[in-house]
């Protein structure tokens, strides 16, 4: 189970580190930002990712080097997905590390939410709104970016 779980990180690490955000606008960059965790959240191999990783995190026969590989794999991916969470906010003011994760969470939650209703059957009615879903969740993302710049720089 450690194996799919190594896979899984060495995939997200492949798809973060060749990644580039290069929008001018924010909602451009957020945009670009939705199409890079789609690629790997957006998966159905992040499913059984996520039900090994749950299945390890609450079996208590799980071993300890097992619980720090596990913490390790975790970080794995990490300063590449900061680097890209910076790119998003650049020239924004913003900071802070609640935004960034803000942005990562909401994202992947939309990801996961959409490979879900992928493997479900007789859905159609309900993907049929998945790219336009994406593109609301960038647009009000953005929204919130900006008020929070306006803050931070102090308007303007």
């Amino acid at each position: 189970m450690l194996a799919v779980l190594e896979e899984g990180t060495r995939r997200l690490n492949d798809i973060v580190v060749a990644a580039e955000i290069t929008g001018e606008t924010i909602t451009e960059r957020v945009e670009q930002y939705v199409e890079i965790l789609l690629g790997y959240y957006g998966s159905p191999d992040y499913l059984v990712f996520t039900q090994v990783l749950l299945n390890l995190s609450h079996d208590p026969r799980t071993s300890r080097q097992a619980r720090e590989t596990m913490a390790r794999i975790g970080e794995t991916a990490n300063p590449e997905l900061g680097r890209l969470q910076r790119r998003v906010l650049a020239g924004t003011g913003i900071r802070r590390r609640s935004m960034r994760l803000l942005l990562f969470h909401s994202l992947r939650g939309m990801a996961l939410s959409h490979v879900m209703m992928q493997t479900l059957p007789d859905q159609p009615a309900t993907r049929q709104y998945l790219p336009e879903q994406r593109q609301l969740l960038a647009e009000a993302l953005a929204l919130l970016i900006e008020a929070h710049s306006h803050r931070t720089t102090g308007g303007a």
